[in-house]
């Protein structure tokens, strides 16, 4: 055989695995530190045990008042080594901690409805005995009330009238960012005694507005022209009665011949020019023209109509009904 070719078949394999052989005996082999000779079995001593933080005493004891009775279902508590012990008295206050280290101990006694009772002990020194604190735990204040219901009296001009479907708006008074007041907005029905349910203690203005009205946009029916928004205090005295300041603008256009004048444009504004105007009205086929729940105060009234017009102030009474074309 050529020798170059034996070398590589045969013999530098064979060389490879004596040497892997060789190094895996000298580690088998070798002695570590605390270890028995090679075929020999270590002594027990010569194992290194971890420290668990145990200790190898017990700590009995008896929880009870100040009148020496005992205490049972309280929870005791100590901490040795970062490892909580705990226990819980039996029918006869007594209680027991195990594996604790010798020497002194914090223990912490709860007792349902009582102030944390906190003692040091010495563990190893017999059974202890544990007066518990008899300062109870004083109970969290119940909240104030902070709403009930509102009792309200709707006084509406005539005896007739309906608040059907018009709107009581309720806003609280400071900024949104100082008061915890949530605004409200009711649709009333045909009653005119009137129940707010559930209604926050605070400061409130109160608006009465028309169906579907919105704040600023529309007319107020608790305060004339000009005033400003009813304010009202919750709680207060009740049933808290709700004036209406409203009256009527109504009235037939005629021409000098006493024609009635029909599809007239007509139009009722503030006379102080403060706040929304009323919604523009049209004269029907008997010239006719009218305007309910008008809030009350000074007003002017414009019409137009073939090239024709003219403006008349006027004054609405509560409950009264103000005639535009004199």
């Amino acid at each position: 055989m050529n020798r170059a070719l034996w070398y590589l078949t045969i013999g530098f394999p064979a060389l490879v695995f004596i040497v892997a052989l060789g190094s895996a005996i000298w580690i088998l082999t070798r002695e570590a530190p605390n270890a028995a000779p090679f075929g020999e079995v270590a002594p027990f001593e010569a194992l290194e045990t971890p420290d668990l933080g145990l200790g190898d005493t017990d700590l009995s004891g008896i929880v009870a008042d100040a009148s020496g009775q005992p205490i049972p279902a309280a929870t005791v508590i100590t901490t040795q080594s970062d490892r909580v012990r705990r226990d819980t008295t039996d029918q006869e206050g007594r209680f027991l901690l195990p594996q604790l280290m010798p020497g002194e101990a914090e223990l912490t006694v709860l007792v349902l409805h009582r102030l944390p009772t906190k003692v040091t002990v010495k563990v190893g020194a017999g059974v202890q005995e544990i007066t518990v604190s008899n300062e109870l735990v004083t109970p969290p204040e119940q909240p104030a009330l902070t709403s009930s219901d509102l009792e309200l009296e709707l006084l509406l001009p005539q005896p007739e009238d309906s608040p059907e479907n018009m709107v009581l708006v309720f806003d609280p008074v400071g900024a949104p960012q100082t008061t915890h007041l949530t605004p409200r907005r009711i649709t009333l029905g045909e009653m005119t005694r009137i129940t707010v349910k559930d209604l926050q203690h605070g400061t409130w203005t109160l608006r009465l507005l028309p169906p579907g009205g919105t704040v600023g946009l529309d007319w107020d029916f608790l305060q004339p022209l000009g005033e400003s928004p009813l304010r009202l205090t919750h709680p207060g005295p009740e049933p808290l009665p709700l004036i209406t300041h409203t009256g009527t603008i109504a009235g037939i256009l005629r021409n000098a011949d006493g024609e009635a004048i029909a599809g007239a444009l007509v139009l009722a504004l503030p006379a102080n020019g403060q706040g929304p105007n009323l919604p523009p009205a049209e004269t029907d086929a008997e010239g006719r023209v009218r305007w309910d729940h008008v809030p009350a105060g000074n007003w002017l009234v414009r019409w137009r109509a073939r090239g024709a017009g003219a403006e008349t102030p006027l004054t609405v009474q509560r409950g009264g009904t103000a005639n535009p074309f004199p």
